[in-house]
């Protein structure tokens, strides 16, 4: 599962990247913004949605998160699903 997030301090990832978040499997930086907010792709197990774990751990390093969702499957994803069978 992909979820991606912005983050104006710019220090979400390496913060991420020090926790023990289990669920993490990939921490991408996407894109860092003219306004200085940087945007990650964060993706973990299969069907494990981080959003409350990111918030909470993010929080406690008073990182603001601008905006964060679960992204949706892409047609490479339903595709891979469909040829793996259904798993």
């Amino acid at each position: 599962i992909s979820q991606p997030f912005t983050d104006k301090t710019g220090t979400a990832g390496e913060t991420l990247c020090e926790t023990n978040i289990k669920e993490i499997t990939k921490i991408e930086l996407v894109k860092e913004n003219k306004d200085k907010t940087k945007q990650y792709l964060i993706e973990s197990e299969k069907d494990v949605d981080l959003r409350k774990i990111l918030f909470k751990e993010l929080a406690k390093e008073n990182i603001t998160i601008f905006e964060m969702k679960k992204a949706d499957a892409t047609l490479e994803d339903a595709f891979m699903k469909l040829i793996e069978g259904g798993n």
